[in-house]
C-alpha cells in the first residue's frame, strides 16, 4: 500500500509541475471596483434593468479567482461553487465573466459587451451587487486580468 501511495504522490507532484506558472509579481488592484460598478450600472440602466453596487463578498471571491488566474496565466474558472460559498454567496444566485489581455477596465466591460454568453451575465435581471478585482502580471502573455463577480442578494 505505501508503494501505491508514494507513487501516487509522485504523479501529483509532477503534474503540479506542468501547471503554467507567472514570472514575477502579480499585483492585485481593488480600487477600480466602484467605477466598474458605475459602468455596469450604466449598461443596465440603458436596458431598463436596476443598478449594482460593490460588496465585500463578492469582492473577495473575485480577488480569490483573480490571484489565481494571474499566477497561473491560465483564464478558467476553476472551482466557482466552491470558491463563491467559502465567501458566503449562494452559488445558485452568483455568476462571473472573466477577461485577460485588456489594457483597461473599460476595455474588459467592451469585452464581456462583445460576448454573448458574458453579457448575458451582465444584463441578468437579477443581478443586484458585484465584486471586481483587476490582477496585473507583467510577465505573463496575457498580462491583465479582471474577474467580475455578479449575484442577487
Amino acid at each position: 500500500m505505501k508503494p501505491l501511495l508514494a507513487a501516487a504522490l509522485a504523479l501529483l507532484v509532477s503534474a503540479c509541475a506542468l501547471i503554467p506558472q507567472a514570472r514575477g509579481p502579480v499585483t492585485i488592484e481593488t480600487g477600480h471596483a466602484a467605477a466598474m460598478a458605475r459602468m455596469v450600472s450604466d449598461y443596465r440602466g440603458a436596458r431598463g434593468l436596476s443598478a449594482v453596487r460593490v460588496d465585500p463578498s463578492l469582492m473577495a471571491a473575485a480577488e480569490e479567482q483573480a490571484r489565481r488566474i494571474a499566477a497561473r496565466d491560465d483564464v478558467n474558472h476553476g472551482n466557482f461553487a466552491g470558491r463563491i460559498h467559502r465567501n458566503g454567496v449562494d452559488a445558485y444566485t452568483a455568476f462571473e465573466n472573466l477577461a485577460a489581455g485588456d489594457p483597461t477596465p473599460r476595455a474588459a466591460l467592451a469585452t464581456w459587451q462583445a460576448s454573448p454568453a458574458h453579457q448575458r451575465s451582465l444584463v441578468k435581471p437579477e443581478a443586484t451587487r458585484i465584486g471586481y478585482v483587476r490582477a496585473l502580471a507583467p510577465e505573463t502573455r496575457h498580462r491583465y486580468f479582471d474577474v467580475l463577480v455578479l449575484a442577487s442578494d
